[in-house]
């Protein structure tokens, strides 16, 4: 099925969910309602209609045995009370209330045995003390799960002083959601209702409920400082909703109750610097260096935050300088300890110099430092895997070739990649797709379908390299080096004979475990070589099969963007970071030619604020030199969904290319969506995308060569009707060429073809 139809559907099928979930929670607090105004039969039958609908809703199931319980109905009360406890075994809340009924019922030993057999337990007699009469043994057990159970029995018997202490044993040993509303349950009917609160909002961060979490902790008075554990939840609450500074307020707090509060600051500094809010990075890691000098994470983040969004050239040169000392001064400090090695892996894994490639400078010297860095601490960790595996025997057998990426999903890199399987030569190549994210859709899906062999991989480390080398690779191609850094980490071992990089981020990996990096030729200039320090493969094209975006068939008006309908609409949907301080005089000197343009930017993800702000201010620089203001000219839209997106797109006049990292993905769909696009090739591959695909049509009246030129094309597309539905038309008549091309498999297929004849040969030779 097509992209688009398919998301239409998907987006259909999940609001019929959402509203079925909001019907049957809206359907709850009903009978809730009831419940608290005495109106015992009103409830039981909204309780009723609700299981109609979700049958497995233990609360439900609960609160309807607890009316039952007091309308004397204490057989069926039973019923549905056990009937709770085996949809949710480990809930205290319902142990509490079975207990509650035992006193009442009229053969105490059959109601012992279904609570038996609805927790698993095996029945020995036919009362609940059989069931904890090893106590001392449970209660040395290192095995968290055995203390929640007992403390569920406790709860059972109305013992909640130690049932209290059980569940916070099991929760010091594994903070597990279970034992944390065990918990919060347990206080609130002992009237403890700070610890009530805590817990609840414990539960909430454990269940993946920020929102929920952060209004029960925040409302706690006083907060425990001194819990080192409700710092860090709090923590990672704010950081979640990007309240940075609050998040810091906790920290500082905690360091001066806890001796090992510098996680908290490296968990802040890490969430910052992945944003790229390097001035902040700096600050709160050199005040937590200050008081914890020899931790290697902190000093890592410290010496290698870069900025997403820089103010001028001036800022982004000292960033570079900072940074190229930085790591120098990190390379020539050698582990003292054992506790040191620990964090500089952990360090690695939360750390990427991931927006150098944005600075449209050659980073290879600079991404080989860091490669050599990041190489010596997985090699200090894992020796054994540093060394090429050797070659499964030929035996006419295929060529077994692994993907790998944090982004099988519906995502950049997921969907540029997955023509590489689609147009494969099964025959010949069996295929491993490794999925590192957590985030699955319908492209995941696509993947699990055309691939030999797919491996969730969402864990750690050490359990996706043994999966990977269990799998006997002969090529191993990671599809998003720098991205992810967990993937840097990986890619800096040796898990199969040979290991390449895709171009699903555009710069060189710097790594010495890398032996190839995988391009277009299309894109590369003459001088490509020297822009890697991997050996530069340069497929057919832009090096993929691309398909082509289905244009939405009823796409958003320009006046549900805020857009004027009469205006001239310049999009330029880019990430922030793109935008290069020294060409933002070329907006409003489009505006000076075009008194109606509208520029529209898209602000990325999460609309951060920082980011946002610092480029709205140098945009507004850029306009007030020309005595424009740019309110009048610049729209910076949320982030848009999917069909959003391509409305977008559809409503636009011209598109707008970044200059020194051009569009990708991005591009091509303008071009799927007949939008002309206005270019300027750069220096490096990650600057020439655009130009590549334009050329690869014979569509070249929209390349400039100068800055000037690019003003002057983008003006005439603006202000010239006729010169714009020529190139659209032009567009459309050749855009075939581009995507859904084989040829570009076929390359890559002979590159592996050829890469595997030589690893046999010289595997023949030893």
């Amino acid at each position: 099925m097509r992209r688009t139809l398919l998301l239409e559907s998907i987006a259909g099928l999940g609001t019929q969910y959402q509203n079925r979930v909001q019907a049957n929670k809206e359907l709850h607090q009903l009978a809730r309602q009831f419940d608290a105004a005495g109106d015992e039969e009103a409830a039981k039958r909204a309780y009723r209609d609700l299981l109609q609908t979700d049958y497995e809703n233990a609360e439900a199931w609960l609160e309807i045995g607890l009316i039952r319980h007091r309308t004397g109905q204490t057989a069926s009360a039973l019923d549905a009370i056990v009937h709770a406890l085996q949809l949710q075994p480990q809930s205290g809340r319902i142990h509490y209330a079975f207990g509650s009924l035992l006193c009442g019922a009229s053969s105490p030993e059959v109601a012992v045995r279904s609570y038996q057999n609805a927790i698993g337990a095996v029945p020995t007699a036919g009362d609940l003390q059989s069931l904890h009469v090893c106590r001392e043994e449970v209660a040395a057990s290192p095995d968290h799960t055995v203390h929640l159970i007992l403390g569920n029995v406790l709860m059972a018997q109305h013992n909640l002083d130690e049932a209290i202490a059980f569940y916070t044993q099991s929760f010091r040993g594994c903070a597990s959601a279970e034992a944390a509303r065990n918990l919060a349950f347990a206080h609130e009917i002992s009237h403890d209702g700070f610890r009530s609160s805590l817990y609840t909002g414990y539960a909430h961060h454990l269940e993946g409920r920020p929102e929920e979490a952060l209004r029960c902790l925040e409302g706690l008075s006083p907060k425990p400082y001194d819990d080192l554990y409700f710092c860090k939840v709090l923590v990672m609450c704010y950081v979640h909703f990007r309240e940075y500074e609050k998040a810091i307020h906790v920290y500082r707090q905690a360091s001066c109750h806890h001796l090992d509060a510098d996680q908290l600051a490296v968990e802040i500094a890490a969430k910052l610097d992945a944003k790229g809010h390097a001035a902040q990075v700096i600050a709160l890691t050199g005040e937590a260096l200050r008081i914890w000098p020899g931790n290697v994470s902190l000093r890592y983040l410290h010496h290698l935050a870069l900025p997403a969004v820089c103010e001028s050239e001036g800022e982004m040169e000292s960033c570079r300088r900072r940074f190229s000392k930085g790591l120098k001064a990190i390379s020539d400090a050698p582990f003292q300890t054992v506790e040191e090695r620990t964090q500089a892996l952990d360090a690695i894994g939360r750390v990427s110099p991931y927006y150098l490639a944005y600075q449209n400078k050659n980073d290879v010297q600079l991404q080989m430092q860091y490669g050599a860095l990041v190489h010596g601490v997985m090699r200090s960790h894992f020796p054994e895997l540093t060394t090429p595996p050797t070659v499964l025997a030929a035996d006419n057998r295929r060529i077994r070739v692994g993907y790998i990426s944090a982004f099988l999903q519906h995502h950049s890199v997921g969907t540029m990649h997955l023509g590489w399987l689609r147009y494969r030569d099964r025959s010949r190549f069996e295929t491993f797709c490794y999925h590192l994210g957590k985030e699955q859709d319908y492209i995941t899906s696509q993947y699990r379908l055309e691939t030999d062999h797919f491996r969730d991989l969402p864990g750690g480390l050490e359990s996706i390299c043994k999966q990977v080398l269990a799998d006997r690779l002969d090529i191993l191609v990671f599809l998003d080096i720098g991205m992810f850094p967990l993937a840097t980490q990986l890619a800096a071992l040796r898990l199969a004979p040979v290991q390449c990089c895709s171009w699903g981020h555009p710069e060189t990996t710097g790594l010495p475990t890398i032996d190839y990096f995988i391009s277009g030729a299309a894109m590369e200039p003459p001088d490509a070589d020297k822009h890697y320090s991997e050996t530069l493969v340069q497929l057919p094209g832009f090096g993929l099969a691309y398909e082509p975006v289905d244009v939405p068939s009823q796409p958003k008006t320009r006046e549900e963007f805020g857009i004027p309908s009469e205006a001239v609409v310049y999009v330029s949907c880019q990430s922030l970071y793109k935008y290069l301080p020294r060409y933002d005089y070329l907006f409003p000197a489009i505006a000076q030619s075009v008194p109606d343009a509208k520029l529209v930017f898209v602000a990325g993800e999460g609309m951060d604020a920082w980011r946002v702000g610092r480029f709205r201010e140098r945009i507004r620089r850029a306009f007030e030199k020309v005595q424009l203001d740019y309110r009048s000219h610049c729209i910076l839209l949320p982030r848009q969904g999917w069909l959003d997106y391509l409305s977008l797109y559809v409503r636009s006049d011209v598109y707008l290319d970044s200059l020194g990292f051009s569009g990708g993905i991005t591009s091509l769909d303008a071009i799927a969506c007949a939008l002309p696009p206005v270019t300027m090739p750069g220096e490096f591959m990650r600057g020439r995308m655009t130009s590549a695909f334009l050329r690869l049509m014979g569509v070249t009246e929209t390349i400039a060569e100068t800055e000037e030129d690019y003003v002057s094309i983008a003006v005439k597309l603006g202000l010239d009707a006729e010169f714009r539905q020529t190139i659209r038309q032009k567009i459309i008549d050749r855009r075939h060429e581009l995507f859904n091309n084989p040829a570009c498999v076929r390359g890559l297929e002979d590159f592996y073809s050829q890469t595997f004849s030589s690893i046999q040969a010289a595997n023949n030779l030893q």
